[in-house]
């Protein structure tokens, strides 16, 4: 029995000294410290093969076209404001995503939805008309000469037109 303990206690000392995050410093080049090692891939950060897909509806004016008025249907709007600029959901305009900013990774929210707020839709549209909506929200990003200003300026003065409350989102 105390060899079987013996064994274990030895058993873990090893597992945690090879689970240990510092670098040993016998590993290292005599000039080099260890606080100085960089940490994370050296190559930088690694593609994903998602990130290669591409969207089969970019900037054809007909999917735009349609990608807009799935926007106003589904009340994006509500969240994200007529421009993309946000109001309760985040803007979709400036270059910060939160879940990602490919076109695949737009996909994949609308598709499937996010935890804080973001509603899924594949359940209501099929994957060409997800795929449309996201082609208008990249249109809605290139439009955008200063992220939040002049972003949807066309759809604001048309709903402008039509909405009692002056297009205001």
């Amino acid at each position: 029995m105390m060899r079987l303990l013996t064994g274990i206690s030895v058993a873990t000392l090893l597992v945690a000294s090879a689970c240990s995050e510092e670098t040993p410093s016998a590993l290292l080049p005599a000039n080099v410290s260890a606080s100085r090692v960089p940490t994370g891939d050296p190559a930088g950060p690694r593609r994903r093969e998602t990130d290669l897909v591409v969207n089969p509806f970019a900037r054809d004016p007909m999917a735009l076209r349609e990608g807009e008025r799935l926007y106003r249907e589904m009340n994006c709007a509500d969240c994200h404001r007529y421009s993309g600029t946000g109001g309760m959901g985040p803007s979709l305009v400036d270059g910060e995503w939160i879940y990602g900013d490919t076109p695949f990774d737009r996909f994949s929210s609308v598709d499937g939805g996010r935890t804080r707020g973001m509603p899924a839709y594949g359940h209501m549209l099929p994957p060409e008309s997800i795929w449309k909506l996201v082609a208008y929200i990249d249109e809605l990003k290139g439009k955008s000469g200063e992220p939040g200003r002049a972003a949807g300026e066309a759809t604001r003065a048309a709903i402008g037109a039509q909405s009692p409350q002056g297009g205001r989102p």
